[in-house]
């Protein structure tokens, strides 16, 4: 352990993964604290981020739970507490570990709820009293005893920004400037990785582009799912490593249409109007709901194709 006073491990998804890790340390004479970090799936897009930046893969048994869910924030963080739940009672019960290190991510109330069913969170009473009464027990800081410093002198302030702090901020629609969306680092650049080697990109996108009119094939063979010139079909972009979503076959036609003309879209979506949530296609959120949305595209075009 090179005079290390205690080790915190990565993250990880299975208890057999940590035992083993701590029984290959102490066999080889390290014997100071091993702590396990733990992290709480607490929504699927930031948990394909950080399995990339980590360089982890997720059991198969996981991923099976997650996938009909990944619309619905609320029904991921509930399987996420309950799986970290399971994984801390076997390490804990394993004799193995004498702590456990959260990984929140400025997102706490996952882990508090862990940790009180863990039955390892001490309740104190505040010292003072919050700047808001608590009406009811369902009101939205009926739970909150949290100040930031210096909140005393600013109350008013306190209370007017953090408002509209949201328990599940990375949903379809949520709050891009709610905290827990974290800095600029979180950008999703910053973790794509395609899986592909540069020859087969150039393959997919051409080798030489000779005129603007080729960028358009490009964009249309992606959107349609068809083969380019030299009979490859074309499954990823520079700017993104996900499948097309589902919806996108609504209006699929249409979008390969306007990148043949040279307006190059980069985000759409169909016109929907009371569609269960729970749909196959344009479904997403909770069950028993409805969605309505209306049609838009964003896209890139030369001045030529734009009336004057």
């Amino acid at each position: 352990d090179c005079g290390a006073d205690f080790i915190i491990t990565q993250l990880f998804f299975q208890a057999e993964t940590f035992i083993k890790f701590e029984s290959d340390c102490r066999s080889i004479g390290i014997k100071c604290p091993i702590i396990p970090g733990i992290l709480p799936i607490q929504g699927y897009a930031s948990l394909r981020n950080i399995v990339r930046l980590a360089k982890l893969d997720v059991p198969k048994e996981i991923l099976a739970c997650i996938e009909p869910i990944k619309d619905n924030d609320e029904a991921i963080r509930n399987f996420g507490v309950q799986a970290c739940l399971d994984l801390c009672r076997t390490l804990l019960d394993s004799g193995k570990v004498n702590g456990l290190h959260f990984y929140t991510l400025n997102r706490e109330f996952a882990t508090i709820e862990i940790l009180k069913k863990l039955g390892l969170w001490l309740d104190e009473q505040s010292l003072r009293a919050l700047p808001w009464k608590k009406t009811s027990f369902s009101h939205a800081r009926s739970q909150e005893n949290v100040r930031p410093i210096f909140w005393s002198i600013r109350p008013k302030s306190y209370v007017h920004r953090t408002s509209n702090w949201n328990e599940f901020p990375n949903g379809r629609w949520g709050i891009s400037s709610a905290p827990s969306f974290g800095v600029l680092t979180d950008y999703h650049l910053f973790y794509m990785k395609i899986d592909a080697t540069r020859d087969e990109l150039l393959d997919e996108w051409g080798r030489e582009l000779t005129c603007e009119q080729d960028v358009w094939k490009m964009f249309a063979c992606y959107i349609g799912g068809e083969k380019n010139s030299i009979d490859k079909v074309v499954r990823r972009f520079p700017w993104t490593d996900e499948e097309l979503s589902a919806e996108t076959t609504l209006i699929q036609k249409s979008l390969v249409e306007f990148n043949k003309r040279g307006i190059l879209t980069i985000n759409s979506q169909p016109a929907v109007n009371g569609k269960s949530s729970s749909d196959p296609v344009v479904g997403w959120g909770t069950p028993n709901g409805y969605v309505y949305q209306k049609a838009y595209l964003e896209f890139f075009t030369s001045a030529e194709n734009i009336p004057a």
